[in-house]
């Protein structure tokens, strides 16, 4: 096929994986060493409440068919999906389960097996799970606005200020309506993505009456090796359990390594065509969710950004050298050699 690396300059230098500190030690010659000796060592490491539960109504997650209610039924809690809920169902939800949860996606590019909206898909769907299991609202999946998304075919790209301006602008409009907790839950987190998110939530903790969190999905799964990937094995294993019929991996070829992945189909981490499962997918949606709802209980009952902020550290903990190269699917110096030329090539 045509090589799609000439139709993107900066994919690496702002994309999926969190790379801060690994692609300045790629790009150096002196740094190949330094990383080489990094991958060594990194070679030798390694609740729903059912009292909650209503008779299902318009709006209401219950009991169908289709990823919303694979996701949406995994605890033993009812939700409201925005779109759908009346005035009055929102003034019920609001006294029983006051928690906002926004997906946020992006319009992109997921590699020739992946649906364009994937992101979108997988953070609804992700919100869903943990409002099955807390109550609360799940709004619509942001597609619109996101930036640094990758420079493939089919993809939308927008200004970083208007993706600011509609978080800063709904944070503040939902204050009043009487949430006491907000998650911006993403599942488009180039670093700029994240950082936005969490400034806007931290800015937002200090002035509003409601509490905030934005993070990518990853922030509730290190303890599981997901650092996040773009169209890999997770991201893929994740849409084959909610989503099996917009998966077509007989587009994916088998044995490439992972520069080629990237270079050739725009894939990030491990190889989805050896790896992914709808079983790993089942696994983390619900591994996800669970920590998700536990994170929003432990604000509600505390009634404070404890909990939030120390989910941010621990995220950042997490990602070290040896764990972003083992999230690459990096195995020996060449590939990591390679990586680094490629991302130098494509810096702008």
């Amino acid at each position: 096929m045509k090589d799609q690396g000439d139709n993107r300059k900066d994919f690496w230098l702002n994309h999926e994986m969190p790379r801060r500190g690994l692609f300045k030690l790629l790009s150096l010659a002196g740094g190949m060493v330094a990383a080489w000796t990094v991958l060594g060592k990194a070679g030798g490491a390694e609740s729903g409440d059912a009292e909650g539960k209503r008779a299902p109504g318009p709006g209401l997650g219950a009991p169908g068919a289709g990823a919303s209610d694979f996701c949406g039924n995994a605890g033993a809690r009812s939700f409201l999906r925005y779109e759908e809920a009346r005035p009055e169902q929102m003034r019920v939800m609001l006294k029983e389960s006051p928690v906002a949860y926004i997906p946020f996606g992006a319009l992109e590019w997921h590699g020739e097996h992946g649906p364009l909206g994937l992101d979108g898909l997988k953070a609804h769907c992700l919100c869903e799970a943990a409002a099955s299991r807390t109550g609360g609202v799940v709004f619509p999946a942001v597609y619109w606005g996101a930036f640094d998304t990758v420079r493939f075919p089919f993809t939308f790209n927008f200004s970083q200020s208007g993706m600011q301006e509609l978080v800063r602008e709904s944070l503040v409009q939902i204050d009043d309506w009487g949430f006491r907790f907000i998650m911006l839950l993403t599942g488009h987190y180039p670093p700029s993505f994240q950082k936005l998110l969490r400034e806007e939530c931290r800015l937002h903790n200090k002035t509003g009456k409601t509490l905030a969190m934005g993070a990518p999905e990853q922030v509730f799964a290190t303890d599981i090796k997901y650092l996040g990937d773009h169209a890999g094995m997770w991201e893929t294993s994740i849409m084959m359990a909610m989503h099996p019929e917009l998966i077509d991996l007989s587009r994916m070829p088998k044995g490439l390594s992972a520069p080629e992945r990237y270079k050739q189909y725009g894939v990030m981490g491990e190889d989805p065509a050896e790896k992914a499962s709808p079983e790993l997918g089942r696994m983390a949606i619900a591994h996800i969710a669970d920590k998700l709802a536990k994170l929003v209980e432990e604000t509600l009952q505390q009634g404070n950004d404890d909990a939030i902020e120390k989910a941010y550290a621990d995220y950042e903990k997490a990602l070290t050298i040896p764990a972003e190269i083992k999230a690459m699917d990096l195995h020996n110096l060449d590939d990591m050699v390679r990586y680094g030329i490629i991302w130098a090539r494509e810096k702008p």
